[in-house]
């Protein structure tokens, strides 16, 4: 199926799948007309995998594991990323924040934007 512009289905009344394109952007979403809410929506497959282009950027497989930067998570949260940069960060807010990275040495780097790390743990 190819969407183009926007067309409000006739009649636009009661609750469905949507997709539109407008603004220079697409759209698929649940939503009722009648009442003007928003829908859950359930993707169902064997896996599912969000893409940008041809790169896969978020990735889920049967057992429920979740990839980012990777379409073979190997725990829950699965991110991968070859690059000197942080591959997450942990954020109280925009100023505020932890980096973590896994070097090419597989070597773990703790980068809190406060300078300071705290271990609370009485066995180390």
């Amino acid at each position: 199926m190819r969407v183009m512009g926007y067309a409000v289905p006739s009649p636009a009344t009661g609750a469905g799948a949507e997709i539109f394109y407008t603004g220079g952007e697409a759209y698929f979403h649940g939503y009722n007309r009648d009442t003007g809410a928003y829908l859950p929506i359930d993707l169902v497959g064997s896996t599912v995998a969000l893409k940008y282009g041809a790169s896969t950027g978020l990735f889920l497989n049967a057992s429920g594991n979740v990839g980012i930067g990777t379409t073979s998570p190997y725990r829950r949260l699965s991110v991968k990323d070859t690059v000197s940069a942080a591959q997450s960060v942990i954020a109280y807010d925009d100023t505020r924040y932890t980096e973590l990275q896994t070097d090419a040495s597989g070597d773990f780097i703790l980068n809190p934007s406060g300078d300071d790390t705290f271990l609370n743990a009485d066995n180390l």
